[in-house]
């Protein structure tokens, strides 16, 4: 089995140049608030080291399909970081060609129920942990096990799981959850939006030796 690595919240093009070193198949820009947040041309021109070299996906709030297309061109991946409907995946792969992610909030009680709905629609599901503001980006992880029983076998086309993820914990929630992709923002950090080059290499490397027992 193979995990992918995403690193997001990117705010330096040095940072993304150190995230492709170590293993990133993509790099994140936020346009959905938070202290991460970047205008359309910031984002554009930080995860520009990427192109063709990993896919850039752009962390942005659902709205207009119209309007959220018009953002999307820039990049590879669209995440649609907030209560997206089905109807909105579907108003948007008809403007846009490249991938649409949807975010499927945890909490104590697990994912909703009618999160389901989103699964045969996005190309993958990012499981975040939620949190006060509903938005994520807490850097509290999300009950891996539990997760893992509330899916079962009916599991998205491909499973992101995100939400307080670092080199200490990521091999427990792989093996937990047998996500494709692991995201990880805060917990690679100095700052908010300031990667830790030698966190970077940890977390690929932790990563790496979690796929090595699966």
């Amino acid at each position: 089995m193979s995990v992918q690595i995403k690193f997001c919240g990117m705010m330096r093009t040095r940072d993304v140049e150190a995230a492709l070193h170590n293993g990133a198949s993509y790099v994140g820009a936020i346009m959905a608030g938070g202290p991460r947040n970047l205008s359309l041309r910031d984002a554009v021109a930080t995860l520009a080291p990427a192109k063709g070299r990993a896919k850039r996906v752009v962390v942005i709030p659902p709205g207009r399909p119209a309007e959220i297309a018009e953002v999307a061109r820039e990049f590879d991946v669209v995440q649609l970081h907030g209560d997206a409907s089905a109807d909105d995946i579907l108003g948007l792969r008809e403007l846009y060609s490249g991938e649409i992610w949807a975010v499927v909030r945890v909490g104590e009680e697990g994912m909703p129920a009618a999160s389901r709905d989103l699964f045969s629609v996005a190309d993958a599901i990012v499981f975040d942990k939620q949190t006060a503001n509903g938005l994520g980006g807490s850097g509290m992880p999300i009950n891996w096990n539990s997760l893992s029983e509330q899916l079962g076998a009916a599991r998205p086309r491909r499973t992101i799981l995100a939400g307080g993820l670092n080199s200490s914990n990521v091999a427990e929630a792989i093996s937990m959850l047998r996500p494709d992709v692991v995201d990880v923002a805060s917990g690679v950090e100095a700052a908010p939006g300031i990667k830790n080059h030698d966190l970077l290499r940890q977390f690929f490397q932790a990563v790496r030796s979690a796929e090595a027992v699966l």
